[in-house]
């Protein structure tokens, strides 16, 4: 029988779970991490994900248990951005959501676009400093240079499944809080981006939420010691994931989460 392997990847802790096909967990495990924060700007070095992911994977069972893995699944917080080259090594350490650097940003969006146009389209309340969107802008306006060389800007989970895959890919409960990605026509808001001078070609391709990312790249296979069968799926964004968990979806359920935030 396979096995189906999880990571719930939070703001400073790595979640892993080994189930069964009748979704029976087998293992579990968290890893901590500690993030910097230096005048409130809020960062981890990006490989100290992927660093505690094979970490993880490596002491939660023997080389015969990791052998049955057939499909392994993310999920992830929201809007940490890391810029990746075409190689899809990061340019700067992962600017983590908790980072309110991009307010100055924010309030030039603000002036732009009407906070009931950005509401409509794409569902964000308000644009703050802590919005990928913002961030995006800060990197134009602040980094010219790693914007310039940026082949890719990444969210957390995009970044986990290209190391997984070597797809630069995202998926669309994730990019409900990026400020950037329009629910009603369901692609990037081209022309907001371009109304900012950003390019909707440096982010990745758009999945469905539980879609498959792709197989499992040879590299990754080798540092998980897993098999090269098994197939990733993107996952949903961790909040979304725990109110479905939770029972959000049928009426009169509230749920309520209370992380590290």
């Amino acid at each position: 029988m396979g096995t189906i392997l999880t990571f719930d990847i939070g703001t400073t802790a790595i979640k892993t779970c080994l189930f069964d096909e009748t979704l029976k967990l087998l293992k579990k495990r968290t890893d901590e991490y500690n993030l910097t924060d230096e005048d409130g700007l809020i960062e981890l070095e990006s490989e100290v994900y992927w660093e505690t992911i094979c970490h993880a994977v490596s002491t939660i069972g023997d080389g015969e248990l990791l052998k049955t893995v057939e499909a392994i699944c993310l999920t992830t917080q929201g809007e940490t951005l890391i810029p990746v080259d075409r190689k899809g090594t990061p340019l700067h350490r992962a600017i983590v959501w908790l980072d309110n650097r991009a307010e100055s940003q924010s309030e030039e969006i603000r002036k732009r676009i009407p906070r009931e146009e950005v509401y409509r389209l794409t569902g964000v309340t308000d644009i703050n400093g802590f919005v990928p969107l913002a961030k995006l802008l800060w990197f134009k306006e602040k980094r010219p240079e790693i914007y310039k060389n940026t082949y890719k800007f990444l969210l957390l989970e995009d970044f986990l499944l290209y190391r997984l895959t070597g797809r630069f890919v995202t998926e669309k409960s994730l990019l409900t809080s990026t400020g950037y990605y329009d629910i009603r026509h369901d692609c990037y808001w081209e022309e907001l981006l371009d109304m900012l001078g950003l390019e909707a070609e440096k982010l990745p391709k758009i999945l469905d939420c539980g879609q498959q990312a792709g197989a499992l790249h040879k590299r990754a296979a080798m540092e998980l010691g897993l098999s090269e069968d098994a197939k990733v799926f993107a996952g949903a964004m961790d909040q979304i994931a725990a109110a479905i968990g939770g029972g959000g979806m049928r009426e009169g359920v509230v749920t309520a989460t209370i992380g590290t935030a």
